[in-house]
């Protein structure tokens, strides 16, 4: 079965001309989602995906441009298509997820008293690795927001993929793979981002597997300086047969 790893989107969480950074696994039976946020809907169909062929969903942290669009997919694969999308979670976010963020709006239904249970086949990662539809998945902690759980995954030691997230200088010398989607700020000073200058001081092996994503409306003001040191920018719709 031929698998590919497809960009969904590749916007920062205030971008108004992308879509929230979001990526797929994509096979014959679906779509896999790496976060899900409140442009997913139509990132999916925008992409050629389709918004009902989610097979399903890891979500790395809590953040709305993140998972926003669990709100969509549990009411419409619930009501509509009659199934839950496994949801594959580390244990350390069900709080933020269900009881801080989604439960004011799903947490009634017709039906009364909801749960994200209700909504979604929730699967905890445990050991920090797990395998769906044929591909196996490495997560990895990663250094975002100060107290606050986030998760990136390395795909069948192919694809490393952040999430957000500062440098990691640490994770991406000592994985194995052969590209990295890396989150960045392309402004200096940002707190919970990876700065370019940042990213620049990365090993030059490094850089040369590192395509850049979660950027601003205003990333060709950079795109000299990207495709000179990186592999570029990531650009949404593009992928890579695993």
């Amino acid at each position: 079965m031929t698998r590919v790893f497809q960009m969904v989107g590749t916007g920062s969480s205030d971008s108004a001309t992308m879509f929230n950074t979001s990526a797929a696994v994509v096979s014959e039976s679906g779509a896999f989602l790496i976060d899900c946020g409140h442009t997913i809907k139509h990132a999916l169909n925008d992409s050629g995906i389709g918004f009902d062929n989610i097979s399903g969903i890891f979500i790395s942290h809590v953040h709305g441009d993140h998972v926003f669009g669990l709100e969509r997919v549990g009411y419409e694969y619930l009501f509509r298509l009659n199934r839950k999308v496994p949801l594959f979670i580390k244990r350390e976010i069900y709080t933020e997820l269900w009881d801080q963020t989604l439960k004011g709006s799903m947490g009634r239904i017709g039906e009364g008293e909801a749960t994200l249970e209700d909504f979604f086949d929730v699967r905890y990662i445990t050991d920090n690795q797990f395998e769906f539809d044929g591909v196996s998945y490495d997560v990895f902690a990663v250094d975002h927001t100060p107290g606050k759980p986030c998760f990136g995954i390395c795909i069948n030691r192919k694809i490393l993929y952040t999430a957000d997230t500062l440098a990691i200088p640490s994770i991406v010398t000592d994985y194995t793979y052969d590209y990295c989607f890396h989150d960045v700020s392309l402004h200096e000073g940002n707190p919970v981002h990876a700065n370019l200058s940042s990213l620049l001081a990365y090993p030059p092996n490094v850089k040369q597997k590192l395509y850049l994503m979660s950027y601003g409306d205003d990333w060709q003001a950079f795109d000299n300086t990207v495709t000179t040191h990186f592999a570029g920018f990531a650009k949404q719709g593009m992928t890579i047969e695993l």
